[in-house]
């Protein structure tokens, strides 16, 4: 017997209301440093996947990845990912979120693995809104940039400029 059919009497949630609940609670996720020689911070699957987790199972959700794309050429493994969200209570209120793409790089079999482990940590991390304590895009501030010269910069508005004109 479901919970459905016991609480008849009674309004469930819905899947949204859910899902919502799921986005008010859940719990930031921290960045660790990272394995494998990269020069950043990362935010792990499984630190995902346990926040994630632990608030799905107290709102009756359950999420369902499957790889809707795959290709592989090398040691590079490129997929893409839609991530199936259901009521438990109600197996036909359901959300499917679509087109998350994960890569992965091995040169074993181990890429497909990877490839939907990032691609499942990005569906939830996005789906959910979580924080990641920092900010996504840090990286990028970091970054050396040459300093653009006058003439540069009037050279390339000149461009613009005769690319667009009409006549």
């Amino acid at each position: 017997m479901t919970n459905k059919e016991m609480f008849k009497d009674v309004d469930l949630p819905s899947l949204a209301v859910r899902m919502y609940n799921v986005m008010k609670n859940a719990k930031s996720v921290t960045k660790e440093t990272a394995r494998g020689g990269v020069p950043y911070k990362i935010v792990t699957h499984n630190e995902v996947n346990n926040t994630i987790k632990t608030e799905m199972i107290k709102q009756g959700i359950i999420a369902i990845p499957s790889v809707s794309n795959h290709s592989r050429e090398g040691n590079f493994t490129m997929v893409s990912i839609d991530m199936k969200f259901m009521n438990v209570d109600d197996p036909k209120d359901s959300y499917t979120a679509q087109g998350f793409v994960g890569y992965g790089v091995d040169p074993s079999d181990k890429g497909i693995g990877k490839a939907i482990s990032y691609a499942t940590k990005y569906a939830l991390l996005k789906t959910f809104m979580l924080e990641i304590g920092d900010d996504e895009e840090s990286e990028l501030h970091n970054l050396k940039t040459e300093p653009v010269s006058k003439f540069t910069q009037s050279s390339a508005r000149n461009n613009i400029i005769n690319q667009t004109k009409i006549g």
